[in-house]
C-alpha cells in the first residue's frame, strides 16, 4: 500500500492509501482514514444539496459510544437506487480494514490517483516505483509521502 492523493470529480482531492495493483480500468480503490471520510461526507452532502440527491451518492458518519468506547458507522447512500427495485441495495455500511481505514465508493466512484503535480496517473501500477525526477508542488497542498 502507498500514500497518494485521489480524486473522483476533478475538484476534490483526498489523501488515501492504495494498492497500485488493485486498479480497474485505471481506477483505484482508495482507503481513507476517518478524518478524511468525514471530509468526503461533508463534500458529498454539499454536492447533493446543490445538484440533487438523485445525482450523487452521499456519505454519512454516525458517531456514538458503546460501553464507554467511541465507535463510528460509515454509510454510503446510493440515492439513485432509492426509487427502483434495487432499493434494498441503496445503503451500504462501509467496514473499516485492519488499520481503521474505509474504502469509500471503491472502483465504482471512478477514483483516480494523482502524481506529485496533481495530474491523473494513467497506470497506477507504476506508482511507488523509483522516480528519476524530484517531486514538485505547484499549489501549496501538502502531499502524503510514499511508504
Amino acid at each position: 500500500m502507498i500514500d497518494v492523493l485521489v480524486c473522483c470529480n476533478d475538484r476534490d482531492r483526498y489523501p488515501a492509501v492504495i494498492d497500485p495493483a488493485d486498479s480497474h480500468e485505471w481506477n483505484v480503490k482508495p482507503w481513507f482514514d476517518l478524518e478524511t471520510v468525514r471530509r468526503i461526507a461533508d463534500d458529498s452532502q454539499e454536492e447533493a444539496a446543490e445538484y440533487g440527491h438523485g445525482s450523487v451518492d452521499t456519505i454519512h458518519v454516525l458517531a456514538g459510544q458503546v460501553d464507554g468506547q467511541d465507535h463510528a458507522v460509515v454509510l454510503n447512500i446510493r440515492w439513485m437506487l432509492m426509487g427502483g427495485d434495487r432499493r434494498q441495495g441503496a445503503v451500504e455500511v462501509c467496514q473499516p480494514n485492519g488499520e481503521g481505514r474505509y474504502a469509500i465508493g471503491g472502483h465504482g466512484w471512478g477514483w483516480y490517483a494523482l502524481d506529485d503535480d496533481q495530474r491523473y496517473v494513467e497506470n497506477p501500477a507504476q506508482l511507488g516505483q523509483p522516480s528519476t525526477t524530484s517531486p514538485r508542488s505547484n499549489d501549496g497542498v501538502s502531499r502524503p509521502s510514499s511508504t
